[in-house]
């Protein structure tokens, strides 16, 4: 009989532990945010209901013990199996999460731990275009805005899109007004103000699938109420047409790369002024530049950093970021940058003292050295006879200031008249400053 017994036990102990339900997995089992696909889980001894019963059994993700969560929605069962379909929201936090899935035989959930991953979105919408992508300060028009994967709402709802323009990184910012929406295209009016500065402009649009804005860079151009006149806007430019309001891409750098400057010389020291009012500031030494009669502009290193050309007395630069031009010299050019960069060039680099008013200036040098030095000593002294005689409480006290150092301090006996000279003196490789007193 005990036998038997603890035969039976063992059955139907594990009977029980076969009979545990578990899920096997979901496929997929990865998804980015926004992402809504169908997906299938595979599960034993769980009761998912049935779809025409209305009973079909819910599945569910979490993190940490139901935090973040958000539901599936299922749509039928079959066997081991339930299928449904899952929508990630935009903003949920990415990671893996658990599955559970509810089962009617116990009336609770199965847990699936870490059987789940949500990846940050990763979005494939852009803008095409915008036509027309032009208009006129103070004009008036209607546009038309291509783009893919864009979710522009829509106006019967109150949720259509906006879209606007800006430059630099948001700068003059104006906005368009959409009327509708169809499939790929928004639909609006956009009233450019007259004050509205002209230029390239990017256009942005609001993707409600996203709820960020989709950009088209240098999207929408405003110009200049009148008639477009093209022609070469760049005012370094050999060929700048004053006249223009429109740039053609005419715009040409080499007009005559058979002129030489310096005194026939090609290669000129390069100095950069930091301040942007081109009035002074830090300046540094760089290195040496060559100019070649084909028009190509070289490094000390001989790389090629781009154009020059000569028109009448103008010397102009063209380089991969930007350009600059400015008037020839008899060993100077000092010319600017479109924005406001001075910049000087001279040859030959001739260091020393260029303030006129130095004692050392050079009027050979054509580069500051920081070497200046400056007549400036003053020096007051103060006396204090001894008591009496034979006493030594007596004193005398020199205080030079200059803006050179050091100073040398001379005392020496005096005989004619009796007492102590003393002489403050300057001395540098060129001259000298000095002043006496007599005290007696």
């Amino acid at each position: 009989m005990r036998f038997f017994f603890l035969l039976f036990s063992f059955l139907f102990f594990n009977t029980v532990v076969s009979a545990q339900p578990y899920i096997n997995y979901i496929n997929p089992n990865y998804a980015m945010q926004g992402d809504s696909l169908p997906v299938t889980i595979s599960g034993n001894n769980i009761n998912y209901g049935g779809q025409w019963s209305g009973t079909l059994s819910s599945f569910r993700f979490s993190q940490w013990s139901g935090t973040n969560m958000f539901y599936g929605d299922s749509w039928s069962a079959s066997g081991n199996n339930l299928y449904g379909t899952v929508s990630i929201p935009f903003w949920q936090p990415v990671g893996w999460y658990d599955l559970q899935v509810f089962n009617q035989n116990t009336g609770s959930w199965v847990t699936d731990n870490n059987a789940f991953y949500v990846d940050y979105f990763i979005s494939n919408s852009s803008i095409n275009y915008i036509n027309p992508d032009s208009a006129e300060q103070g004009q008036v028009l209607s546009v038309t805005i291509s783009g893919n994967n864009i979710n522009y709402g829509s106006q019967w709802s109150g949720t259509l899109s906006s879209f606007r323009f800006s430059q630099w990184s948001g700068t003059n910012m104006f906005y368009g007004n959409s009327t509708s929406a169809n499939g790929n295209y928004l639909y609006g009016t956009v009233a450019v103000p007259s004050s509205q500065p002209v230029g390239w402009y990017d256009l942005e649009v609001f993707n409600q699938n996203n709820n960020s804005w989709e950009i088209l860079t240098n999207g929408f151009k405003v110009n200049y109420p009148g008639i477009l006149i093209p022609g070469c806007l760049d005012t370094v430019a050999c060929n700048f047409d004053p006249s223009a309001n429109m740039d053609d891409g005419s715009c040409s750098y080499i007009d005559d790369p058979s002129v030489d400057f310096f005194q026939s010389s090609n290669v000129f020291y390069l100095d950069i002024f930091s301040d942007f009012q081109c009035n002074g500031g830090f300046d540094f030494f760089i290195g040496t530049f060559s100019f070649f009669n084909d028009g190509v502009w070289y490094d000390g290193n001989g790389a090629v950093m781009g154009t020059w050309s000569v028109c009448d007395s103008l010397l102009a630069f063209s380089w991969g970021s930007g350009h600059a031009a400015g008037v020839i010299g008899s060993d100077t050019i000092i010319f600017s940058s479109a924005w406001g960069y001075c910049y000087t060039a001279v040859l030959p680099f001739v260091p020393g003292c260029t303030d006129s008013t130095a004692a050392n200036y050079n009027p050979n040098a054509n580069m500051d050295d920081g070497s200046c030095l400056y007549c400036d000593l003053t020096t007051t002294v103060t006396v204090m006879n001894a008591s009496g005689p034979g006493a030594c409480d007596g004193f005398a006290f020199a205080n030079s200031v200059t803006s050179n150092s050091p100073v040398d301090y001379y005392w020496l006996d005096a005989t004619n008249p009796p007492g102590y000279n003393i002489t403050v003196n300057i001395n540098t490789a060129s001259w000298a400053n000095e002043i006496s007193w007599n005290i007696t």
